[in-house]
């Protein structure tokens, strides 16, 4: 069910790369920023300290100006898998 979810709502996408992993990276907010700003369509996926799954999708390109949209288009979305 979760997958279909995600793949309705990243309208099945053909391939998925990663493009930054926290533990690999001293979970650096800079580095994060370095690998990923001017990227859009992005899902990202975290395990918190308690073990639970959450994650987002979001259709904007990252970016660590200040500078915040909303999500007028409405096809950003938050979910969990605990």
């Amino acid at each position: 069910a979760a997958k279909n979810f995600l793949e309705e709502k990243l309208n099945r996408p053909k391939k998925l790369k990663l493009l930054f992993r926290a533990s690999e990276n001293n979970f650096s907010a800079a580095e994060f920023h370095k690998k990923c700003n001017n990227i859009d369509k992005t899902f990202t996926l975290v395990k918190t300290d308690f073990g639970k799954i959450i994650g987002g999708f979001n259709d904007y390109a990252w970016n660590s100006n200040g500078n915040y949209i909303s999500d007028i288009g409405r096809k950003s979305f938050l979910l969990s898998f605990s």
